[in-house]
């Protein structure tokens, strides 16, 4: 997040401190409105770094909870006929880095790596998510494995990675981006 510019005359609600037994204070919202100059406010995300909109994704059969999770989101996700070749990137990872502290009861992962261009076969039941879809965007910030707020950050690939000796080697991420 960056700063706007600089805020004068900023209408908020007023707080009083309140001293806890423990000699901690917190603050209690008054009900009454204050005006405050010079706020800096933060409401505008600049990005870290960019990446390619696909024309979809494809994931093996058995990331089912993925699929499942999408089609929570109103995603519309579907299986191979059969066997099929697609051409597109693939990102590997080369480092998995877990927060220390828990954020809503996860340790938020962030994920190091590189997207190579690729060809690989995925077979009948496998899942497709084709990005042409309303929630198109959606799809794109869940499935990028960078994303500040997608699946990969919020642990639905920690298992796999792990399972895959991320720490010591690199492991191709399981979600596959495809252009044609």
């Amino acid at each position: 997040m960056v700063p706007l510019d600089t805020l004068n005359n900023f209408v908020t609600y007023d707080y009083l401190a309140v001293t806890k037994p423990d000699g901690s204070k917190r603050y209690v919202r008054s009900g009454s409105l204050t005006s405050l100059d010079n706020v800096i406010y933060y409401a505008r995300f600049d990005a870290e770094l960019n990446s390619t909109l696909p024309r979809g994704y494809i994931f093996p059969a058995a990331f089912k909870k993925i699929a499942d999770n999408l089609i929570a989101h109103g995603v519309n996700v579907t299986t191979l006929e059969k066997s099929k070749t697609y051409s597109g990137e693939v990102f590997t990872v080369t480092k998995l880095e877990k927060a220390s502290q828990a954020f809503q009861g996860h340790a938020i992962a962030k994920l190091d790596g590189t997207w190579k261009t690729s060809s690989k076969k995925f077979k009948k039941g496998d899942y497709v998510v084709d990005a042409a879809q309303p929630l198109a965007n959606l799809i794109f910030y869940l499935l990028e494995p960078q994303s500040d707020d997608g699946l990969a950050t919020w642990n639905f690939f920690d298992d796999y990675l792990e399972e895959n000796n991320v720490g010591n080697q690199p492991v191709d991420f399981p979600i596959f981006k495809y252009f044609k």
